[in-house]
C-alpha cells in the first residue's frame, strides 16, 4: 500500500494507543496488534460456524432443546438462559446431570430467533476524511 504524504493520528482498535497511520488503512498501531486482532476475527469466524452447524442439527418438531442447542439457535448467551431459568421465567426439565432442556416455545415467547448475518467482509468504516478542515 502507499505511504500517506502526511501524518495520520490514529487509535489502535486493539489497545488504544495512538500512533501514526503509515497508510490511510492502517488500523493497529504494531504487528502484536495486528495479531491479535486476526485471532480475534478467527475465533469469531470459528464459533459462528460451529453455531450454525448445531443449529441445522436441530429437528424442528423436538418441543424441548438443550441449553447448547437454544444458544445456538436464538443468539443468546448460555448465561441469560440460566438466569431466566432461576428467575422462573423460563420452564425446563432437568432430565440428569448436565441434561437440562428447556421449551422451545416459551423461549420463542421471550426470544425471536436468530437472523442470519449480514455478510459485509468487504465494507470497512471509512477511517479518514478528504474534507477540509475550515
Amino acid at each position: 500500500m502507499p505511504e500517506a504524504k502526511f501524518q495520520i493520528k490514529r487509535k489502535c482498535e486493539v489497545c488504544g494507543n495512538t500512533f501514526i497511520a503509515k497508510t490511510l488503512d492502517s488500523r493497529y498501531c504494531c504487528r502484536h496488534c495486528t495479531d491479535i486482532a486476526y485471532k480475534k476475527r478467527k475465533a469469531a469466524k470459528a464459533k459462528e460456524e460451529q453455531l450454525n452447524l448445531i443449529a441445522q442439527h436441530i429437528p424442528g418438531e423436538r418441543d424441548f432443546i438443550s441449553v447448547k442447542e437454544a444458544v445456538a439457535m436464538y443468539a443468546i448467551s448460555r448465561d441469560t438462559i440460566y438466569r431466566l431459568i432461576r428467575k422462573g421465567r423460563l420452564p425446563y426439565i432437568n432430565i440428569g446431570e448436565r441434561l437440562t432442556r428447556i421449551s422451545r416455545e416459551q423461549l420463542e415467547k421471550i426470544v425471536p430467533l436468530r437472523e442470519e448475518p449480514i455478510k459485509d467482509e468487504h465494507l470497512l468504516p471509512r477511517l479518514y476524511d478528504m474534507e477540509p478542515w475550515h
